[in-house]
């Protein structure tokens, strides 16, 4: 009886789980902007790249990316200037610069204007 208490708690919460992630997903690929959320990777104290915990879909469509959860940042966005972003990222999470910048980028012989507004949560 014991085992089946806790396979029930371990089941109803693996549920729980599942369905605040899929809630999670729904509202941020709802957003009319774009959205990506980062993860540092250091090498020797400095920010090297970033991993991509998520990116909704606005993102992927407009930049025209495939899946990108859990890749480099870098290898991602490699038909852009990631490098550039990455550095201007790496400096705001150092409290270094504003976190809020413009960049243009070329997609498809066009020149594109972005803002992007970053945030730490250190």
């Amino acid at each position: 009886m014991t085992i089946n208490k806790q396979l029930s708690f371990r089941y109803s919460t693996t549920m729980e789980v599942t369905a605040s992630n899929d809630f999670f997903n729904a509202i941020f690929n709802s957003i009319a902007n774009g959205l990506i959320v980062l993860r540092p990777l250091y090498n020797q104290e400095k920010t090297e790249d970033f991993l991509v915990l998520f990116c909704n879909t606005k993102t992927q469509e407009y930049l025209k990316i495939e899946e990108c959860k859990d890749q480099h940042f870098t290898k991602v966005f490699n038909k852009y200037d990631s490098f550039v972003l990455v550095e201007k990222f790496s400096e705001i999470l150092a409290k270094k610069s504003d976190p809020v910048f413009e960049i243009s980028f070329q997609i498809d012989e066009k020149q594109h204007w972005f803002r992007f507004t970053a945030e730490s949560n250190n």
